[in-house]
């Protein structure tokens, strides 16, 4: 197959369990017969007999690609139609070919851009693509009591994956130059995050440190914060310290660093 010529149409077949493809001159009517027909010219049947070796189009999972193509289906006994690239005169006589079959199995890679793609619409790359679908023909092979089950368990991932989204959430952890922990918090955007601490939050000109982890979701991050604020007690945080000598351990701290005057009630903590 010529892949210089961007011009010509793919049409998908689906023989036995492979996908091929080839170019169609026709525009997605068919392959066309590739015998010498009379006066070294090349036969314009179309290579299956009528189209009789095929029932119509039908959708075939490709899982690489998370989508449907549509091709051609055929059976026995039209395979060696569509392999040979024959008519049904042509099949078995002794005429040469006039051009080369143009057959190529389908690649993920090489032919990804080459045919139309239909992306199946699925909450995850094995639920309902594999509770629903058969991968050759795209039947439903599921009972209804299977599909019931299917369904509930494919909707309340979905359903939790709306209330906690994936997105990745970091949680960062302050320490001064003697290790005394300042200041838990979480963002998503953390170098944002990290300028508004510099600007306006006053425990950033004790920092000497700051670790950083990361959460796949901001639910994870947000109760690793709220765990760890209980039992680290940082000097800073409002939210979630509340234990009885939080407010005392802060003033001791700005005692000791000179700065009482951060204790002033406009001046930002976190």
């Amino acid at each position: 197959m010529n892949n210089d010529k961007p011009e010509a149409q793919m049409l998908p077949v689906l023989i036995d369990n492979q996908l091929l493809l080839f170019e169609d001159d026709y525009g997605k009517r068919g392959p066309q017969c590739v015998a010498q027909a009379h006066r070294k010219k090349r036969c314009t049947n179309p290579a299956p007999p009528d189209h009789a070796g095929h029932h119509g189009f039908t959708r075939y999972l490709v899982r690489e690609l998370g989508g449907y193509v549509t091709p051609i289906e055929t059976h026995p006994p039209y395979f060696d139609h569509y392999i040979k690239q024959r008519c049904e005169k042509h099949l078995y006589s002794s005429d040469p070919d006039a051009v080369a079959p143009t057959w190529e199995l389908f690649d993920v890679d090489r032919h990804k851009g080459r045919i139309p793609l239909e992306r199946a619409s699925v909450w995850t790359p094995t639920g309902v693509q594999r509770m629903w679908l058969d991968g050759r023909t795209g039947t439903d092979t599921a009972t209804a009591a299977e599909r019931g089950s299917d369904i509930a368990e494919v909707l309340s991932r979905a359903l939790e994956q709306r209330r906690d989204p994936e997105v990745t959430t970091k949680l960062y952890t302050a320490h001064d130059k003697d290790g005394r922990l300042l200041y838990i918090g979480i963002s998503d955007k953390m170098g944002d995050r990290l300028q508004s601490h510099v600007e306006g939050s006053s425990w950033m000109e004790f920092a000497a440190n700051i670790s950083i982890d990361e959460f796949p979701t901001r639910r994870g991050a947000e109760q690793a914060e709220r765990e760890r604020v209980k039992d680290g007690k940082p000097l800073f945080n409002v939210v979630h310290n509340d234990h009885p000598s939080r407010d005392v351990d802060l003033i001791q701290y700005l005692i000791e660093k000179g700065r009482t005057d951060l204790l002033a009630l406009n001046v930002s903590r976190g």
